[in-house]
């Protein structure tokens, strides 16, 4: 392994940074990209659609970012989550130029994705996998937000949000991005090992009075084989507290009896009462007293790390953000490569926290 790409964290932007990575580097990549519509992190814009040949004629459209019931209200890099945003369409090959999340349809956000998870696929080794931390968000039509009327505040947008486009959603519906983005995934080639449920304890309450309030995210596990590196995780098992067979060792049965056929899903039980660790963790979350809104705790990526990057092998994140693949897999013993537009992100947070971590 090059030290070129080993324990650095590369600014720029991800499509290019990756292009310059060599094949089979990573042992395993987990991120969690920008949700859509979320937030203008004021950074330079992307080009996204594949096609570097065009000499592209950009056509400016103004609209507006999506807001879902639980977005925050925060400042984030001097722009509010409703502030008027440019997306910039190529009039000749339909290329599109903007901060991914940004996109006026989540159609065209999935397809970025793809685009940069194509090139994640030449990347990370033959037997290695892929996570991605995504959450939803809900369509919301407030077309009744125009100039001049009362429902107009201060905070709020004096024009059409993109939800009044016509884009097939009905105001008040989840939109579903990880779905949509997992079923991409899967039709473009990848596995789909697992979606774990990260149910987060502390969700803060909702202001919605006809639904229930969303608790958790989905954390999506990829491979691009059948065959891939993978170490067994195992948690405690509450039933085999009362089972006596944990103990003594199943016996054989008929199908239907409590002998073969009720032991677990290894075919034989554990002695030490453990079991192979399901896919709903329940973790809190965690602040940052930097200056960052989008942040996973450092537990919902020990499992994923342990289980799928041997010791001293890479863990790469493609949206390094605060740094905290970084500091997890230096605590575990394993060396990561970051890649992340802001250059502020990178400098005053995600390098001095690693720094901080590992002396």
């Amino acid at each position: 392994m090059e030290n070129l790409f080993q324990n650095k964290v590369i600014h720029g932007n991800v499509l290019d940074v990756i292009k310059t990575i060599p094949d089979n580097t990573a042992d395993m990549i987990i991120t969690s990209p920008p949700y859509w519509g979320l937030r203008d992190y004021n950074l330079p814009d992307t080009v996204f659609g594949n096609n570097y040949d065009c000499d592209h004629i950009w056509q400016e459209e103004n609209h507006f970012l999506h807001r879902g019931s639980s977005v925050s209200k925060k400042l984030t890099a001097g722009v509010m989550n409703n502030e008027q945003a440019s997306s910039n369409i190529c009039s000749k090959c339909g290329a599109w130029k903007g901060q991914l999340g940004q996109e006026p349809d989540p159609r065209m956000y999935i397809d970025n994705l793809l685009e940069i998870f194509n090139e994640c696929k030449r990347v990370v080794k033959d037997s290695g996998s892929v996570w991605v931390n995504l959450g939803d968000s809900y369509s919301a039509n407030r077309s009744y937000q125009v100039d001049g009327t009362k429902q107009c505040q201060t905070s709020q947008p004096k024009v059409k949000q993109p939800q009044c486009k016509n884009y097939g959603i009905k105001p008040k519906s989840l939109i579903g991005i990880p779905d949509r983005f997992k079923i991409a995934m899967i039709d473009n080639g990848w596995i789909c090992r697992n979606e774990i449920i990260w149910h987060k304890p502390n969700q803060m309450p909702s202001s919605a009075q006809d639904r229930f309030t969303v608790d958790f995210e989905k954390l999506y596990f990829f491979t691009k084989n059948e065959k891939y590196y993978f170490e067994q995780q195992l948690e405690e098992s509450e039933w085999a507290k009362l089972d006596k067979r944990a103990e003594t060792g199943a016996t054989l049965g008929k199908k239907g009896s409590q002998g073969i056929y009720a032991q677990n899903e290894s075919g034989k039980y554990r002695k030490d009462k453990m079991r192979n660790m399901r896919c709903v963790w329940s973790i809190n979350t965690k602040p940052l007293k930097e200056a960052h809104f989008a942040v996973y705790p450092e537990q919902l990526i020990e499992v994923p790390i342990i289980s799928c990057c041997p010791e001293n092998g890479l863990v790469l994140d493609i949206f390094f953000g605060s740094g905290t693949t970084g500091v997890v897999a230096k605590k575990l013993k394993r060396n990561y490569l970051g890649i992340d537009l802001n250059l502020s992100y990178i400098e005053d947070i995600a390098i001095k926290r690693i720094e901080k971590a590992t002396t």
